[in-house]
C-alpha cells in the first residue's frame, strides 16, 4: 500500500510540475531575456574598458617609436648619408601609421 501512495503521489507531482501556467512560462521569458541583457551591458563594458587599455598601449607604442627615431636622426645626422635618412624617415612613419591604423580598427569596429 505504501508503494501504491508514492507512486500516486509522484504521478501528481509530475502532473503538477507539467502544469506550467502561461504566467510562469512568461515570467521565465523576462527573466532569460533580462540575463541576456545584462550580460550583453557586461560585455559591452569590458569591450570598452580594454579599448582603453589597448589605445592607451598603442599611443605609447607609436610615441616611443617616433622618439626613438627622431633621436637617431638628431644624434646621428652628421654621420647619416641623405639616403639612410630618408629610408629610415619613410619606412618608420609608414610601419608607425600602419601599425597605429590596423590596431585602431581592431579595437574600434563598427
Amino acid at each position: 500500500m505504501n508503494n501504491l501512495q508514492f507512486e500516486d503521489t509522484e504521478e501528481i507531482n509530475d502532473a503538477e510540475s507539467d502544469m506550467i501556467s502561461g504566467n510562469d512560462i512568461e515570467q521565465e521569458a523576462r527573466r532569460l531575456e533580462l540575463n541576456i541583457k545584462k550580460e550583453n551591458l557586461e560585455n559591452s563594458r569590458q569591450d570598452r574598458e580594454e579599448r582603453k587599455r589597448y589605445a592607451n598601449k598603442v599611443y605609447w607604442l607609436v610615441f616611443l617609436y617616433l622618439f626613438s627615431v627622431l633621436a637617431i636622426v638628431v644624434f646621428y645626422n652628421c654621420m647619416l648619408s641623405d639616403t639612410v635618412l630618408v629610408t629610415l624617415l619613410t619606412t618608420s612613419s609608414a610601419n608607425v601609421i600602419a601599425v597605429f591604423i590596423i590596431v585602431m580598427r581592431y579595437l574600434f569596429r563598427k
